[in-house]
């Protein structure tokens, strides 16, 4: 059987294993860059049939992102449920990797003295983060994922929340950490964006921006994924212009679809982002390439010919998997950002970071566009053909 990653690239779809010939089982995965070695995050069970144990993240250790080397278990929570890890790297003030989970209904964290681990868990957040001290409209967390800012090395937690017990309605969450990246910081959380799940939230540098990734909210079926910006300077931990808002976070009827909220914006309105790139049908929409995203890794390399800045999307396709043993499969994707700021995943089925895809080589991309809303889906201006870069040995850029 085909390998997910093969040792000088990546096949999407395919089953990872790793070096050992073992089964990966690290779903939702988080990559961590440290000192030189890559640290992918991941929960080692997922659903109600896959055969990983509960409540545990594993971690894996590679040098290039295609081979991978078990390093045990980075945390055992000893609860039934666990999702989503996210690494925040070494905080400056403890000396400690502080690591977040989802949990039941729980934001969970820990902390160890490397990134291997074992990760101590510390106190739970309680059913929502900050709920209790701060805002008592939102019922329970849903998918996070924490993100460190990095022009300032403050934390922040994005979560969804539901805002009643019964409702389906799944809204996006800003809340800021506290000076240690374990507890919560005590300023009120604020909406980004709604009828969304799973952020992943990264920082171009080539535009000075912080973008969201997110997936809409259709359980273990894929769907399309949209991307919302936050302006280049505005504070990550307040809505713009500092107003927080209060009582119930919902209006009458019925919410815009990919609306954005406290000054994050979407900047893809195309019906579904992600599209097959067809010359005589125009773009025909997918799921996001069959996938749900769980982080976007910076890559610290900016393509030679176009200044594009590159990144690796990584997620998990859920079907026909979820009710298997698997539970999962892992698609690792190509991701720029142009210099007009404009987001595109390209789906490849083999490729590799040092030969970086184009439109002539990749079979669709999603283009997320800074273009106006159109009801119509919008069609793709051409790339170059080629895109030339001698990267050499890829640089492992330290977070800590």
């Amino acid at each position: 059987m085909d390998n997910e990653s093969t040792g000088s690239g990546f096949h999407v779809g395919a089953l990872l294993t790793d070096t050992d010939g073992n089964r990966v089982r690290a779903h939702q995965p988080h990559i961590f860059a440290h000192n030189g070695t890559y640290y992918m995050f991941g929960a080692a069970r997922v659903g109600m049939h896959s055969d990983g144990a509960p409540g545990v993240i594993h971690v894996y250790e590679s040098t290039d992102l295609y081979q991978w080397r078990f390093g045990g278990v980075a945390l055992d929570t000893h609860s039934e449920r666990v999702a989503r890890p996210s690494m925040l790297g070494r905080n400056p003030l403890t000396n400690q990797f502080v690591l977040w989970v989802k949990g039941a209904g729980l934001g969970r964290c820990a902390v160890a003295a490397t990134p291997r681990g074992p990760f101590v868990q510390q106190h739970p957040c309680g059913e929502e983060p900050g709920r209790d001290q701060i805002h008592d409209t939102a019922l329970g967390a849903g998918d996070m994922q924490a993100y460190r800012d990095p022009r300032s090395d403050r934390a922040f937690l994005f979560y969804a929340s539901s805002s009643t017990e019964q409702s389906n309605e799944w809204y996006l969450m800003v809340l800021e950490l506290d000076a240690q990246w374990t507890g919560l910081k005590g300023t009120p959380p604020y909406r980004c964006a709604g009828w969304r799940e799973a952020p992943a939230p990264f920082y171009s540098s080539l535009t000075g921006h912080n973008y969201l990734w997110t997936s809409g909210t259709s359980g273990w079926d894929a769907n399309e994924a949209t991307v919302y910006r936050r302006s280049a300077g505005e504070d990550l931990g307040m809505p713009r212009g500092g107003v927080y808002e209060t009582g119930h976070p919902w209006w009458d009827g019925e919410l815009p679809f990919n609306t954005g909220f406290g000054g994050w914006s979407g900047l893809a309105l195309l019906e579904n982002p992600c599209c097959v790139a067809d010359a005589q049908q125009g773009p025909q929409p997918l799921d996001t390439f069959d996938s749900q995203g769980s982080h976007v890794l910076p890559l610290g390399v900016r393509d030679d010919a176009t200044g594009a800045e590159r990144f690796l999307y990584m997620g998990d396709r859920y079907e026909h998997f979820i009710d298997t043993v698997e539970g999962g499969r892992y698609v690792f994707l190509p991701l720029e950002v142009l210099v007009d700021g404009t987001v595109v995943l390209f789906l490849v089925e083999r490729w590799s970071l040092h030969q970086w895809p184009s439109v002539a080589t990749a079979g669709a991309r999603a283009l997320i566009s800074n273009a106006a809303p159109s009801s119509n889906h919008a069609r793709f201006p051409l790339l170059p053909s080629t895109l030339t870069s001698s990267l050499g040995r890829l640089p492992v850029q330290s977070t800590a």
